[in-house]
């Protein structure tokens, strides 16, 4: 069969169980219409020829052996999709058994079925069925489409695609992915969503740091990076909200470039946002994230006697070297005040009076301002 496929326009449909495909026959024929050549290879069995189609119509499984579970009857129908068209090989079982054929080039079917089951209808791209017999003869199908699979769409350049066309390398996800992380930035997000994505966080996990993206691994030795888009904008990804994210979609290979010509040579990152639909419902969508932050360890740090006491020595050792001397001059005063306060800790002695400028006060406290900025768990939202 492989070699009358090659060697003529015609093409065979058949079930692998009906059909012994790696079988060898050897025949010599020449002038010989298909009819006559397919008796010599398929003795035996039934086949119908229509527009360069070869159907093999298996052949039914013994009848006594059906007979066991039940009277026979002979079910007829027709397999249309939506638009009314014939379906050609659509499998029809009887369910729970092996019996079962295809349909033929007009989409009919005919096949003895044991009294009290249901026949199993399934198609590549179409959703199965199951039918219950009954007391019908004739049973007339209609396949709808998996719609899951064939009707999803992908943003792709200036427009949309339906995902059973695409043909190019192309990843993509939509909001119902970055809806279950707690993000802040996009690019947190999307880190390990989309194959040959590469985000590089440019602050080292700092928060509020901005993030980088790669398609591909490396670009050149000049640098470059994808093209972004959002809605058909060049745009910065880092100065988009997640939440207003619709969809993300990344073209990988060549076929980005036919589109968006040379800038395109490090990939495109398509961001659609989120807008309102024509006769849809009011949506409100609301999230709320709440945590407690506390340091995870903070410095001891010395007192204002001991911090005087550091700054002289410096300042004098600055002066003895030729080196900088500091510009706050501690006096013996400020060390007798600061002794004072920490004697005897109240807010009168946290300041006094400058000899020097009457007008101008002198801090003496012991104040850890550190501890006061930090006082233990903070709330963040």
């Amino acid at each position: 069969m492989k070699t009358i496929e090659q060697k003529s326009e015609y093409t065979f449909f058949y079930k692998d169980a009906d059909c012994d495909v790696n079988k060898k026959i050897s025949i010599n024929v020449e002038n010989e219409s298909i009819s006559a050549i397919l008796k010599k290879i398929l003795p035996g069995s039934k086949w119908v020829v229509e527009n360069k189609k070869i159907i093999l119509m298996p052949a039914q499984e013994n009848k006594q052996k059906v007979q066991e579970n039940g009277k026979l009857q002979t079910i007829k129908g027709t397999i249309t999709d939506n638009n009314g068209e014939a379906l050609i090989g659509v499998n029809v079982t009887v369910q729970g058994t092996t019996i079962g054929m295809i349909s033929d080039i007009d989409g009919n079917f005919s096949l003895d079925v044991p009294v009290g089951k249901s026949l199993l209808f399934s198609y590549v791209g179409y959703m199965p069925q199951t039918v219950k017999i009954g007391n019908n003869k004739i049973i007339n199908v209609t396949m709808q489409e998996d719609s899951k699979t064939l009707e999803e769409i992908v943003i792709v350049g200036y427009g949309t695609q339906k995902k059973v066309n695409l043909t190019g390398a192309i990843s993509s996800i939509d909001s119902k992915v970055l809806e279950s992380r707690p993000l802040t930035n996009l690019g947190q997000g999307l880190q390990g969503l989309i194959p040959n994505l590469q985000i590089t966080n440019n602050g080292g996990g700092r928060p509020g740091s901005t993030s980088s993206y790669n398609v591909r691994g490396y670009t050149s030795l000049s640098g470059g990076g994808p093209l972004v888009l959002v809605d058909g904008v060049q745009m910065d990804p880092n100065q988009i909200n997640p939440s207003d994210v619709e969809s993300v979609t990344v073209l990988k290979d060549a076929s980005s470039a036919a589109i968006y010509g040379g800038r395109a040579a490090y990939g495109v990152v398509l961001i659609t946002t989120k807008k309102g639909k024509k006769n849809a419902p009011m949506r409100f969508n609301y999230s709320y994230d709440y945590s407690i932050t506390r340091p995870t360890r903070l410095p001891d740090l010395v007192n204002s006697l001991q911090f005087v006491d550091m700054y002289r020595a410096a300042a004098e050792s600055g002066r003895l070297s030729g080196g900088p001397a500091g510009s706050e001059t501690y006096t013996d005063l400020d060390i007798e005040k600061i002794k004072n306060y920490m004697a005897n800790p109240t807010l009168e002695n946290a300041v006094y009076v400058d000899p020097n400028n009457p007008n101008q006060y002198r801090y003496c406290g012991n104040t850890n301002w550190t501890k006061e900025m930090y006082p233990g768990t903070a709330p963040q939202q």
